[in-house]
């Protein structure tokens, strides 16, 4: 069985990390702490005129109809730059349980939006109390006790919450669950949306992951001191080993 991924697979996420390379830099990341958004001016943009957001998208609506695999990748590289915008959420976990779960016309109007870049679709799931870019969103995909619903703008109250991560703007959201913002199979699609939203996050977290211990080993092995690297002490090494 052939659990690696396929030329086609690593060639579309090499390009995609070239570009996040040029434009999700540290110094463009600390520039963007500073605006209203968090986010990196027009790298969302350029990320749909490359189709990133649609790749798990039905190929009638615009999208390139793949699976998660195709997609996991590019969450890796994602989180190796440290991106701000909600590439993974909106990908990986909203437009599938649009794709699955909301009627129809409302499926090919918010994903057609996605795609064309004139909307965003804040996630929030039970399992986190704050709500990303909230502020930026048109409409809502929020967990209830009864399952998923899909909320307009209009009808959802938010507020700011301070984060330690200034790369993030969390909010917390008040509304109030109906049958008519219901999904179709709710509990199903909430179910959904928290297994995507673990294997997404994974991927973002192990690439973050992999990039913070290559910044530590390289600044270990030049930094000196007493004339020699720092990571020439045990403990120093002995921490690094354990992370790899």
């Amino acid at each position: 069985m052939q659990f690696a991924f396929t030329p086609e697979q690593i060639e579309f996420a090499d390009v995609v990390a070239d570009l996040l390379a040029k434009e999700c830099s540290p110094e463009q990341l600390r520039v963007a702490w500073d605006n209203e958004s968090g986010t990196i001016p027009g790298l969302w943009d350029r990320l749909v005129e490359m189709g990133v957001p649609g790749l798990l998208a039905p190929e009638g609506l615009g999208g390139f109809g793949l699976t998660e695999l195709d997609l996991v990748r590019i969450s890796y590289e994602a989180g190796r730059v440290a991106l701000p915008e909600p590439l993974s959420a909106t990908a990986g976990v909203v437009i599938p349980a649009l794709r699955d779960h909301a009627q129809s016309d409302d499926a090919e109007r918010w994903i057609a939006a996605i795609l064309g870049g004139e909307a965003q679709v804040a996630l929030g799931l039970a399992r986190n109390p704050f709500v990303l870019n909230a502020s930026a969103a048109q409409t809502f995909l929020l967990e209830a006790d009864d399952g998923l619903h899909l909320v307009d703008a209009d009808v959802v109250e938010f507020a700011p919450e301070t984060s330690v991560d200034h790369s993030r703007r969390p909010f917390r959201v008040e509304w109030t669950p109906s049958d008519a913002t219901r999904l179709a199979n709710a509990e199903v699609a909430a179910a959904e949306a928290n297994t995507r939203s673990a294997l997404f996050s994974a991927a973002e977290l192990l690439g973050l992951a992999e990039t913070m211990l290559s910044l530590t080993t390289g600044y270990v092995a030049e930094r000196k001191q007493f004339g020699v690297p720092i990571g020439s002490f045990q403990a120093i090494k002995h921490h690094c080993a354990n992370a790899l």
